[in-house]
């Protein structure tokens, strides 16, 4: 019977510790307007991006290598290192004219690319007590390194805010659609 009520306290002292760390969690976010950046697209032409993001440290994920407690700047510049990094991988398989005509598809690609950098492939804890489950093709956690867990960062939001086309690139593509769209009308 004491040991039942000793486990009970436990699991309500880690429920209220679970609740307190989720709204420490959500307390501490960072902005980071990146500019400039730099890619080469799938038809090897070179724009430049501006994006926008938010994120914020996983406290429930803890590395002493990327700890904003410990050196938030160096975090910051970790964390703007590896937005980079995932954006110029992702540019790629994208042609400018998708940056022309699909620009919230590779902005989606952009987000999925940066978020698994942030995340790392590791099934979150209890994800399989969750009412959505594990991400596709998770990790095991019993498994994962502490490279899979990526740079311990949940992306709140991300936005690309521009897209900078030369502009002897822009005029060509306005000239293929609207080539395009004058034979496509009968």
């Amino acid at each position: 019977m004491a040991v039942a009520v000793i486990l009970s306290h436990i699991n309500t002292l880690l429920y209220i510790l679970a609740s307190w760390m989720t709204t420490a969690q959500n307390m501490v976010q960072y902005t980071s307007n990146l500019t400039d950046i730099s890619v080469f697209t799938q038809d090897r032409l070179q724009v430049r991006l501006d994006v926008q993001v938010k994120y914020r440290p996983n406290l429930f994920e803890r590395n002493t290598m990327v700890d904003p407690q410990l050196d938030p700047d160096s975090y910051q510049m970790i964390v703007n290192a590896t937005s980079i990094d995932a954006i110029k991988g992702t540019s790629l398989n994208f042609s400018v004219l998708d940056y022309f005509q699909q620009r919230d598809v590779v902005e989606a690609a952009f987000k999925d690319a940066i978020d698994l950098r942030f995340a790392g492939v590791c099934c979150g804890f209890g994800c399989n007590n969750r009412n959505r489950g594990c991400k596709e093709g998770c990790k095991s956690r019993d498994t994962c390194t502490t490279n899979d867990k990526g740079v311990f960062t949940l992306l709140d939001e991300f936005k690309l805010v521009e897209i900078h086309i030369p502009d002897v690139v822009r005029e060509r593509i306005l000239q293929v659609l609207a080539k395009t769209t004058t034979t496509a009308t009968p």
